[in-house]
C-alpha cells in the first residue's frame, strides 16, 4: 500500500469512528456464527491412504502431502502423480484426527454436509465425485465397482435404496443390527443357538453399506466452494472421496485431476 492510500485508509477510518467499527466486527462476528451453526461442526480429519499418488512412493508421505494440501482452506493446489496410471477414479480416505496433528484416530464421524472447492484455472480441475462413509480401509477395494458413475447412474441407486425401505428395510441397517434381526428369526425355527448366529451372519449383507452416501458434479454449481449434501449419512470411521474424473479442457487430454480444498461438517 503507498503512502497516499495508506492516508486516504486512515482517514476514512478515523470517520468511520470506534462505535461503527466496533458494529462492523459484531456483524462480521454474527455472520460467522450464523455460517457455522448452518454448516454445524467442521470434522477434524486426516488423509489416512490415497492412491493417486506416484507409484512406488511410501504411503505415509503421499498421505502427509494430501492432508497438507487438501484440509487447509489456502491457495495451495492438491494434483493426482502423472506417473499414476489409473487416470481416474481416484480414491482419498479421510480418518478422524488423533491427539497430533495428521495422527490417526480410531473414532466415529458422521458427515452430514461436506465443501470442495476446485481450481478452476488449473488445466484438470476435478469435475465429478462420490462420497462413501465405510468401516475399515479394506472396503476401499469394494468401490471399484462404482468407477465411471454418472449423475443418471447414482440416481437410479438413490431410487432403489429409497424403494428399500418398504421392500427390504434390514438390508439398510448397519450389520450388528442385521445379525440381530436375522438371529431372532431363525432362533423362532432352530433349537442350536450356535447354528442361529451362522445363519444370520451369512445372512447379513454390507453391500448397501459399501454404497455412496453423495454424488457431486462441480459443473453443476457455480459457487467457488459449494456446498453438498450428505445423502443418506451413516457413522464410521473412514470417509472415502471418489474423484472419478476431471473437467478436460477441450483439445487436452487430462493426466491429473486438481483439487483444492475438501471439508466435512457433522
Amino acid at each position: 500500500m503507498d503512502l497516499k492510500a495508506r492516508d486516504s485508509y486512515a482517514s476514512m477510518m478515523a470517520e468511520i469512528g470506534p462505535a461503527s467499527r466496533l458494529q462492523q466486527r459484531l456483524a462480521r462476528q454474527a455472520r460467522r456464527r450464523n455460517r457455522q451453526k448452518s454448516e454445524g461442526k467442521r470434522l477434524r480429519i486426516t488423509v489416512g491412504h490415497t492412491d493417486s499418488g506416484k507409484p512406488g512412493r511410501k504411503g505415509a508421505y503421499e498421505n502427509w502431502l494430501a492432508s497438507r494440501r487438501l484440509l487447509k482452506d489456502d491457495n495451495k493446489v492438491y494434483s493426482t502423480d502423472p506417473r499414476n496410471m489409473k487416470g481416474g477414479n481416484f480414491h482419498l480416505a479421510f480418518v478422524a484426527e488423533g491427539p497430533k496433528e495428521f495422527s490417526f484416530s480410531n473414532r466415529l464421524v458422521t458427515p452430514s454436509l461436506f465443501k470442495i472447492s476446485v481450481p478452476r484455472h488449473f488445466e484438470n480441475p476435478l469435475k465429478n465425485g462420490l462420497v462413501f462413509v465405510l468401516d475399515d480401509f479394506s472396503e476401499i477395494g469394494m468401490l471399484n465397482n462404482w468407477d465411471g458413475c454418472d449423475r443418471k447412474r447414482y440416481d437410479t441407486y438413490v431410487t432403489r435404496r429409497e424403494l428399500m425401505t418398504t421392500t427390504d428395510p434390514t438390508m439398510l441397517l448397519e450389520i450388528d443390527e442385521q445379525r440381530a434381526i436375522y438371529h431372532k428369526a431363525v432362533q423362532s425355527r432352530l433349537i442350536l443357538d450356535g447354528l442361529c448366529g451362522i445363519v444370520a451372519s451369512y445372512a447379513a449383507d454390507k453391500t448397501i453399506l459399501q454404497s455412496p452416501v453423495a454424488y457431486f458434479d462441480m459443473t453443476e454449481r457455480k459457487e467457488q466452494t459449494p456446498t453438498f449434501k450428505v445423502d443418506f449419512p451413516r457413522a464410521g470411521k473412514v470417509i472415502v472421496v471418489k474423484m472419478i474424473s476431471a473437467d478436460k479442457k477441450e483439445g487436452r487430454p487430462s493426466k491429473t485431476i486438481d483439487v483444492r480444498h475438501i471439508a466435512f461438517y457433522e
